[in-house]
C-alpha cells in the first residue's frame, strides 16, 4: 500500500466515523491538536491506535468491513460493504452512501478493528464477568487493623 497524504478534513472525518461506528467518544479538536498536519497514513494508524483500534493492511477482495480504502484518484473512502462487483462506501465529509465498482478502488485497504468489539462473543454479547472474591479481599485488606 502506498503512503498517501490525507487532508485535515478527511483525516478527522475517517477517525471520527470509525469512532461513531464503534461507539467510541470522539472530539475532532482534540484529535487535530494531538496529531497536527501534515496527515499521513502512518499518523492515521497512530491516531487509531491511541483510540484502542488495531489497523492492518489487507486487500479489498478479502477485507472485513468497515475498512478504509482509496479510490483510484487517491481519495480515501470508508468502505462498509462489498458484494461480487459493487462496493458501498462513504466519501469524507458526506453522510450519503455511494455505490461503485470494485475496479474504482486501489487493491489495498486498511483493515480496522476496535479492541473492545473484538472482546465480544461470537453472538455479539458481552463476555460474562468472572465471579470471584477479589473485591472482598481488597476491602478486607483496607480494614485489617480492625
Amino acid at each position: 500500500m502506498r503512503e498517501a497524504d490525507l487532508t485535515r478534513e478527511s483525516f478527522a472525518w475517517l477517525v471520527g466515523s470509525l469512532c461513531r461506528l464503534n461507539r467510541v467518544p470522539f472530539d475532532a479538536a482534540l484529535l487535530l491538536q494531538r496529531f497536527p498536519a501534515p496527515h499521513s497514513l502512518r499518523q492515521f494508524r497512530e491516531a487509531l491506535q491511541s483510540l484502542s483500534f488495531k489497523a492492518g493492511d489487507g486487500t479489498l477482495e478479502r477485507g472485513s468491513f468497515p475498512c478504509v480504502g482509496f479510490l483510484k484518484g487517491g481519495e480515501p473512502a470508508l468502505l462498509v460493504r462489498k458484494d461480487d462487483a459493487r462496493v458501498l462506501y462513504f466519501k469524507p465529509g458526506t453522510q450519503a452512501s455511494e455505490t461503485g465498482r470494485a475496479e474504482q478502488f486501489e487493491p489495498g485497504v486498511i483493515l480496522v478493528r476496535h479492541e473492545a468489539r473484538a472482546a465480544l462473543r461470537d453472538d455479539g454479547a458481552e463476555p460474562a464477568a468472572r465471579f470471584g472474591f477479589r473485591w472482598f479481599w481488597n476491602e478486607l485488606a483496607r480494614h485489617k487493623r480492625i
